[in-house]
């Protein structure tokens, strides 16, 4: 893999350095501010980091109740990158046109947010349900932005009403939604809550959310799927020691997922020639979630196994 592709795909390292600038030269940044981006960038760079594909969507929608069980982080703290392309924002898939995200997420009981978890009266420990869900993607100059909530996705089928008409249009429901101590990026939501009330404000938060939520919640089920798998790649020592001399952030190690086709009921049970099988560029595009008696099988929209087009750091695995 080459050095550039890494670089080019290593979001978090992006953010963490431009945080931390923003910290340094910003006189007068609050106080608050600066603790609260101090604990983003070592809870990113502590986060496992995985890459999406375009756009995020592993799926193209959940069925949120039929499927909560299967909606668990895998980590305490995980970082979904991905990129929003051209044809996402001509089809208004999403609501804002930044072009790279990150969803950093955490598990109901991870220590991550222990710092916070007074200040935000978070649920206790003990809760298991759900997980947290924090948005944050490139500006216009540049820069980074962080959505200031912290938005918790229920998971608990006991607990999510299922005929709530969100639910039934697999938009989902983000409740309850967490200021976080952020005032810098509070500003623009503080003029809507002084012109619109507090609703609107909640609303505008939970909009500006909503495409990381929606990454987050479906990354969860296709991780939970018995033919996924996760494959590492590590950071360049060589490139990352040359970074640390001229005092630049280190890139990431980062995670990919591979789907081995042939766990699949469906595709196992037509056998596909050799060529096809044992194909190197086979990759997913989207697909979604099939339950079977026992456990339940993510299954390609599309793959590809010829040509050039290699869709980026998603894999499908010929049989071993």
């Amino acid at each position: 893999m080459s050095t550039t592709r890494i670089n080019s795909l290593n979001l978090c390292s992006k953010a963490i350095s431009y945080f931390r600038e923003s910290s340094n030269n910003k006189v007068d940044l609050p106080d608050q501010d600066k603790i609260f981006l101090e604990w983003v960038c070592k809870t990113l760079e502590s986060s496992q980091k995985f890459l999406l594909p375009d756009n995020g969507r592993l799926m193209e929608g959940i069925d949120v109740v039929k499927n909560a069980d299967l909606m668990r982080m895998p980590y305490s703290v995980t970082a979904l990158e991905y990129r929003i392309n051209e044809n996402a924002k001509k089809a208004q898939i999403t609501e804002i046109t930044s072009p790279t995200r990150i969803a950093l997420c955490f598990s109901a009981t991870s220590h991550a947010l222990d710092h916070f978890r007074e200040f935000l009266k978070l649920p206790e420990l003990e809760d298991e349900d759900g997980f947290y869900v924090i948005s944050i993607f490139s500006i216009l100059n540049g820069g980074w932005f962080i959505v200031p909530s912290l938005q918790f996705i229920e998971t608990n089928p006991k607990v999510i009403d299922a005929k709530d008409e969100n639910l039934k249009q697999n938009k989902g429901v983000i409740n309850p939604t967490y200021i976080l101590p952020f005032d810098t990026g509070l500003a623009g939501y503080v003029k809507v809550l002084e012109l619109e009330g507090s609703e609107a404000m909640a609303r505008n938060l939970m909009i500006d959310a909503l495409d990381e939520v929606n990454a987050a919640r479906a990354f969860a089920v296709t991780m939970n799927c018995s033919n996924i798998k996760e494959e590492l790649i590590v950071a360049p020592k060589g490139i990352n020691k040359k970074r640390s001399q001229k005092g630049k952030v280190l890139l990431q190690d980062f995670h990919i997922l591979t789907i081995d086709i042939f766990k699949s009921a469906k595709l196992s049970s037509n056998k596909k020639d050799e060529s096809e099988r044992n194909s190197p560029r086979q990759h997913l595009r989207r697909g979604h979630v099939r339950r079977l008696v026992d456990k339940a099988i993510w299954v390609n929209a599309s793959v590809v196994g010829s040509g050039d087009i290699v869709e980026k750091m998603y894999r499908v695995k010929p049989e071993d």
